[in-house]
């Protein structure tokens, strides 16, 4: 399958964008069908920037004006991206040397979002926090529930809590012992972005907690709620759209939580290893 450049661009200039830049950039990504009938005003207003940005964000990418960005746009179909029979294709043509190097490929990409001071800033948040609670929804809500406890392992005070199912009952009684305490929310999701997961950081936010939520490389609303937001890139030419960075960028977490406090993660790990023993799991 050929990748259409303009999208493989976009892509690889998103670290170096600003963020009202890269909100506009992943917008683009996000409604590859829609922007090619589109105007920079009408772009500018989708996204909720000048049409300034708007013009900055074409010239770094290399083009000289919407015009030019359109009849590139145009040149390769972007609804293939989502089309079933594209899919299809995938199956048929891609060789696996070629998924093996694109999923690698995803993987290394995530050094731009390590590399970035949001998540040194990020891991002190999460290391400090008295209290962490983490979230995913549909595809990645396993994911989200494996992080949970895995993080649970080098810290205390980590919890897995189901939106859909709870209501959100952990944050209820009484509002002053959650507030008057360090939080965090941690939100895992993917495209189709699930309608609760916009709802639950607001609620988050106005609640005095920090929001950390990981995604993928389309994801824009996140911006609105918190400057952590990490991006994990899942359009690799598979059937499905991959997990594997994001899973990976999950790890990092959990490995850079341990980190700063190398003794404590060790007593802890050995502590659960004598429990597990004494248990009888291993």
């Amino acid at each position: 399958m050929d990748v259409n450049p303009v999208f493989e661009n976009i892509r690889a200039h998103l670290p170096n964008l600003t963020k009202s830049e890269a909100l506009v950039a992943r917008y683009i990504l996000n409604n590859e069908t829609k922007v090619g009938l589109g105007t920079g005003a009408s772009l500018a207003a989708a996204t909720g920037v000048s049409e300034i940005t708007v013009s900055r964000l074409l010239r770094k990418l290399g083009y000289k004006g919407l015009r030019d960005f359109k009849l590139r746009l145009v040149s390769v179909d972007p609804e293939g991206y989502v089309h079933s029979e594209e899919r299809l294709a995938r199956l048929l043509s891609i060789p696996e040397s070629a998924r093996i190097e694109a999923e690698s490929r995803a993987i290394q990409k995530l050094s731009s979002q390590l590399t970035r001071p949001e998540w040194q800033e990020m891991i002190n948040c999460v290391f400090n926090a008295e209290r962490i609670f983490v979230t995913g929804f549909q595809t990645v809500r396993g994911m989200a529930e494996d992080f949970t406890r895995r993080l649970g392992i080098v810290r205390d005070g980590v919890r897995f809590i189901s939106v859909r199912e709870s209501g959100l009952a952990e944050w209820a009684p009484p509002a002053s012992s959650i507030e008057n305490t360090r939080n965090v929310l941690i939100l895992v999701d993917i495209l189709l972005y699930a309608k609760e997961a916009e709802i639950t950081c607001a609620i988050a936010r106005r609640m005095g907690f920090d929001v950390v939520v990981l995604s993928d490389e389309f994801n824009n609303w996140a911006y609105e709620h918190t400057d952590f937001v990490f991006h994990a890139e899942s359009k690799t030419g598979l059937f499905l759209e991959s997990t594997a960075a994001l899973n990976s960028l999950l790890n990092f977490i959990v490995h850079s939580v341990a980190e700063r406090s190398p003794v404590q993660s060790r007593e802890r790990i050995d502590n659960w290893y004598a429990l597990t023993k004494e248990l009888g799991m291993f």
